[in-house]
Order: C-alpha cells, then sequence, then structure tokens
C-alpha cells in the first residue's frame, strides 16, 4: 500500500516537471503562433450558444507571453453588452480561524464596466493587467450578487479528460469551490468551467495531467481546433 505522504509528494514532483517542460515548450513558440490561435478561440468562444446565453462571464487577463491572449474575448464579451468579471489577487483573512495567521492570498473576479477601464489597468507583479480595488464594480460572488454563468480559465497544461494543471498556486480551484458554494445556496446552476488552450499546452492522446481531489474538472476546453467536449457530449455546444 503506498504511503499517503509518499503518494502526495510523487504527484508534486509530477506537476512541477510538466510545469518545467511546458513552460520550455511556451517559451520557444514564436508570437505570431500565439496571436493567431488566441484570434481562432475567441471566435470560438464568441461565436458559441454558450457564450451566447451567458449573461455573467469572468475571464482571465492574459500574461503577455507563454499564454493564450484574452483580450479578443474581452473586447467581444463589452461589446456585445455582457457583464464580465477579472480577477483580482489579494490578501484574504478568515476572521474566525486566521487570527494568528499571516493573510492569504485569494483571488475574486471583479466587473469590468468599459474598455477604457480595460485600456487603463495597471500591471501587477506578475505582469498581468488587475482592476483596482477601489474603483472597479462589484464582486461576482458578493451576497447581493447572482455568481457566474460562465468560467473562461487559463492554465499550463491540459488532457483530453479534461483535466487541468494550473500554475499550483490553487487560486482557481479555491474560487471554483467558493463559486459553486454560491450558486447551490442560490438553487443556480454551478458555473460552466471552460480552459483556454494553446495547441502546445494540449497532451497527446496517450498522456494525462496528474491530479488530486483537489483538482476541479474543466466542463470543456477550446483550442485552435475548437471545442473538446466530455465523451459523449457533441463537440461545440454544451456545459452549463
Amino acid at each position: 500500500m503506498t504511503c499517503p505522504t509518499a503518494a502526495a509528494t510523487s504527484l508534486r514532483v509530477l506537476k512541477r516537471t510538466l510545469r518545467k517542460e511546458m513552460s520550455r515548450v511556451l517559451s520557444e513558440l514564436p508570437s505570431e503562433t500565439v496571436s493567431g490561435e488566441s484570434r481562432a478561440v475567441a471566435n470560438y468562444i464568441l461565436s458559441s450558444e454558450l457564450y451566447a446565453r451567458s449573461e455573467r462571464i469572468s475571464v482571465y487577463l492574459s500574461m503577455s507571453t507563454a499564454e493564450l491572449q484574452t483580450s479578443h474575448i474581452v473586447r467581444g464579451a463589452l461589446r456585445d453588452g455582457k457583464k464580465l468579471f477579472i480577477p483580482l489577487i489579494h490578501p484574504s483573512r478568515d476572521p474566525a480561524t486566521d487570527t494568528d495567521l499571516p493573510p492569504r492570498t485569494e483571488m475574486s473576479m471583479l466587473r469590468l464596466r468599459s474598455l477604457e477601464e480595460y485600456e487603463g489597468l495597471k500591471k501587477n507583479g506578475w505582469g498581468i493587467p488587475e482592476p483596482d480595488p477601489q474603483e472597479a464594480g462589484e464582486d461576482a460572488l458578493a451576497d447581493d450578487q447572482p455568481g457566474l454563468d460562465l468560467i473562461l480559465m487559463p492554465g499550463v497544461a491540459f488532457d483530453r479528460q479534461l483535466n487541468r494543471l494550473g500554475h499550483g498556486k490553487g487560486f482557481y480551484d479555491r474560487y471554483i469551490t467558493r463559486a459553486n458554494a454560491h450558486a447551490e445556496a442560490r438553487s443556480q446552476h454551478s458555473p460552466t468551467l471552460v480552459a483556454l488552450a494553446l495547441r502546445a499546452q494540449l497532451l497527446p492522446p496517450e498522456k494525462i495531467v496528474p491530479t488530486d481531489a483537489l483538482d476541479q474538472p474543466l466542463d470543456a476546453l477550446v483550442s485552435a481546433d475548437g471545442w473538446v467536449w466530455p465523451r459523449g457530449e457533441e463537440e461545440g455546444e454544451g456545459g452549463g
């Protein structure tokens, strides 16, 4: 029988190895490849029925390199009048349990209200545009808000079973847990989780992303080659 500690250590090693390998692969991608694939993915998203029926959407704001760019999606969603929410990484403390601990870093999704606001965002320490919490719109998971319909997610690597390898901070996994609880408390559907991937980030069919119980599975994935849905669902539409 495998020792749980040894298994957890092995999983961390597998994830770290895959992140390192994917970092090398992505660093070698020409900017023209990233730009072209980003535009193709944006077209798939913005023309989908899932997008059309989603009113409240969160989308990550991309790093300048090694990641699918989301500018076309952001501009399209604002143009279409969607309620768009973007990530803010911030310290968070649970007063009931964390009184003697340093604040934990968490992620919220705050409303992006206009193209002018988007173009005026300042970059954080990771080089990612981020809202000013003093000036941004409402929090998607505030008590008086209905939550989200669709979450468009980044990642480091993905497989065809719709597993996702993130950057190792757990921001999205914890946020999704909160978003699902927010929806359940209001008797609503959980948000549909869709990853946006460069072709190079999608592992070949014989490989899988190493995961554990805390890793949230995706509902779908979009690359420049189109949609990937769970086996048994039609490619192109679904979720909810």
